[in-house]
């Protein structure tokens, strides 16, 4: 297990940019550094989460190994985690992109 764990982690982009758009049904996304790469979701909190089972899907990665490879949150969102959870044995926690990253497009 030990071995395909470090396979996985080596798929893994150790941030990711991710472009938000929001239309009058909800969210869609596109992650730039994996082509071909959207996902979607009705609010801003459940795309996190479908960002994330995006990455894991195109990459094929299994779910059992999700947990031990860590999440991707957004940059400021890892910073007030850091803040309050400061702690030596947390779950890993990557983060995927900095504000100045994603951009935000309304629906016209």
């Amino acid at each position: 297990m030990a071995q395909k764990l470090e396979q996985f982690k080596k798929l893994l982009p150790e941030k990711l940019t991710v472009e938000i758009h929001k239309e009058k049904t909800g969210y869609w996304a596109k992650i730039k550094e994996l082509p071909h790469c959207y996902t979607q979701a009705d609010n801003y909190d459940e795309l996190i989460i479908m960002i994330n089972d995006a990455v894991y899907t195109y990459l094929d990665i299994p779910i059992k190994y999700i947990k031990t490879l860590g999440y991707y949150i957004p940059e400021w969102q890892k910073r007030v985690y850091d803040m309050l959870f400061k702690q030596k044995e947390r779950k890993p926690i990557k983060s995927w992109f900095r504000v100045e990253d994603f951009t935000l497009s309304e629906a016209k």
